[in-house]
């Protein structure tokens, strides 16, 4: 009768819960013929090999011994033995309910194959009392009440190996666990995050229960959370797009004591003997019955104590702390830089001293313009920034924009890129002719192709011009597709980036940008762009006449307008 399932268990020096982990697991209710137990010493020094030879059982079990080389290999090495069609990966702390297995295979039995199932881990009575215990129950416990309530959410950020059951063809398919990670810490997160590139999906068995036996002390949990630390940067040199995805974008939020006590473990030497003294002090303070001051006080030690190991494994491969905190960066959105006439348009039309003004400001204060290049790379893989970026774009092509603005930018030294109305080169902007006194000239291919220089670029703007959502089939292509068709055969470089006319978009239309090629695509929402958003809605600021230098300021500073955010304000209060 083939064995449908092998339970792997990797351990080292762990005796003292081995015992208790095998008698579970040999009398669940699950028929033995079903499933295989296989033990790997992972160079246990404690009595593990005396006791795993006293082991005698009628179940299929077995167990390998090999040198110490860390939880990955031991899991792996257990693999390479496993009989059954799935893999299911047990900690050598984790007390299986009798029930856990057949939870596990009933959860595979379902005809999606691309699946990994994730169970529960439950604190054991016996060490609910430990302040550390206590913390991790209460935390684990919100976790799993959001992947039971919301099964949508669970992702690789939610795996935990020990209790995850997977296929063992696609394990073995993805290379299984990465035995540097293995080392070190959130060898489970690379791989859960390997098998979702690949389509794989989670699924949460709250049945499937285990019970942790052992908890580490305060200050291996604070060292845990360091390797952790170290992990996100040894993931990201594997896997450069993951950055984001491992809450490096929390660095900057949160209340302001937790940023102010991670900012001094950030400063201060951690051999040091204030540190030392501080957490010897913390130690005993977690030990007070009070877990609404407990728990948050943990929380914010071990936030600390992550992006310690953040800092020292991101310096040891020659980068800094900066490339893995979070920024957000404003995208100015101008028009036509010029006097204007007076019409309803002049709104958009900037004069050539105010617009001198805010870029003598953004030089003088230290902000350093970025391509839009340089701005998608850093929002894709976390290419580090220069400090104080921002991006400066102008749309629709205006001649007199770029005879105007230029000389400025070139002056200051400041890069920008111009989305351009492909089909309207060397025209008018006829896509405003109810206004009054509206029609100004659009620069012509030849006039772009004359300007020089790596500080600017040159991306699309549509076909047209015509409002997106207004336009559908054949049309609505044209306006995306052949734009950029126009640009990379007039201009002799590739078209990556799109700009919304109007700033209306819609999912259908976000769809055929990114099937057309672009790489990102800009609204005109307010706000700063961060890690995490949407590529093809992100968001500018538009700078208007009417803006005043205080209220350019604050767009520079906040990415929204003055006047809306407090006129939101006193709505909400009202």
């Amino acid at each position: 009768m083939p064995i449908k399932i092998s339970v792997i268990v990797p351990t080292y020096n762990r005796s003292q819960f081995l015992k208790k982990v095998l008698d579970s697991l040999l009398s669940q209710t699950l028929e033995k013929p079903d499933y295989e137990i296989i033990v790997v010493d992972d160079g246990s020094k404690d009595n593990t090999l005396s006791f795993l030879n006293s082991v005698n059982t009628q179940c299929n079990f077995r167990f390998e011994r090999q040198e110490n080389t860390g939880l990955s290999a031991a899991r792996n090495h257990g693999a390479s033995f496993a009989k059954g069609e799935i893999l299911l990966f047990i900690d050598d702390d984790i007390v299986a309910s009798p029930d856990l297995i057949k939870e596990h295979l009933l959860s595979h039995s379902s005809n999606n194959k691309t699946k990994a199932i994730i169970g529960s881990i439950k604190t054991d009575r016996g060490i609910l009392n430990e302040p550390m215990a206590s913390f991790f129950e209460y935390s684990f416990r919100s976790e799993y009440q959001r992947m039971v309530m919301y099964p949508e959410t669970v992702d690789s950020n939610d795996v935990r190996g020990g209790n995850l059951s997977i296929s063992k063809d696609i394990f073995l398919d993805l290379g299984m666990f990465d035995e540097e990670f293995g080392r070190i810490a959130n060898e489970d997160g690379e791989f859960a995050y390997r098998f979702e590139k690949k389509g794989g999906c989670f699924i949460f068995n709250p049945n499937a229960i285990g019970y942790h036996l052992y908890q580490k002390g305060f200050k291996e949990s604070l060292n845990k959370a360091y390797d952790q630390g170290r992990a996100v940067v040894l993931m990201q040199k594997k896997h450069p797009e993951s950055i984001w995805k491992y809450d490096l974008k929390k660095f900057n939020k949160g209340p302001f004591l937790k940023r102010l006590i991670r900012g001094f473990f950030l400063k201060v030497d951690d051999k040091s003997f204030i540190s030392e003294t501080i957490i010897s002090l913390l130690n005993l303070a977690i030990f007070l019955p009070l877990n609404f001051f407990r728990f948050p006080l943990l929380r914010v030690l071990l936030d600390s104590f992550f992006w310690q190991g953040v800092r020292d494994e991101a310096k040891k491969n020659g980068g800094t702390l900066l490339r893995y905190r979070n920024i957000t960066v404003p995208i100015l959105a101008y028009h036509r830089i010029g006097e204007g006439n007076v019409s309803d348009l002049r709104e958009y039309s900037l004069t050539i001293k105010s617009f001198r003004k805010q870029m003598r400001y953004l030089k003088e204060k230290g902000f350093n313009s970025i391509s839009i290049k340089k701005l998608f790379e850093f929002l894709k893989t976390g290419e580090p920034l220069p400090k104080n970026p921002i991006a400066i774009t102008f749309d629709d092509g205006f001649k007199e924009t770029l005879d105007n603005a230029i000389p400025i930018l070139e002056k200051y030294g400041l890069k920008a890129t111009f989305f351009i109305v492909s089909g309207k080169t060397g025209g008018e902007n006829d896509w405003d002719k109810k206004y009054k006194e509206s029609s100004y000239s659009l620069a012509s291919f030849d006039e772009i192709k004359k300007i020089k220089g790596e500080m600017l670029e040159f991306e699309s703007h549509s076909l047209t011009h015509q409002k997106l959502s207004t336009v559908s089939g054949e049309e609505l292509l044209k306006e995306i597709v052949f734009s950029k068709q126009i640009l990379e055969a007039n201009l002799g470089k590739d078209i990556s980036f799109f700009s919304y006319p109007y700033g209306k978009y819609g999912e259908e239309i976000k769809k055929i940008v990114k099937e057309a090629g672009y790489s990102a695509a800009f609204s005109v929402n307010q706000g700063k762009v961060m890690p995490g958003d949407d590529l093809f809605e992100l968001k500018r600021v538009e700078i208007f006449r009417s803006d005043g230098f205080l209220g350019f300021l604050f767009k520079v500073k906040k990415g929204i307008c003055i006047k809306k955010y407090f006129k939101n304000i006193i709505l909400r209060k009202s």
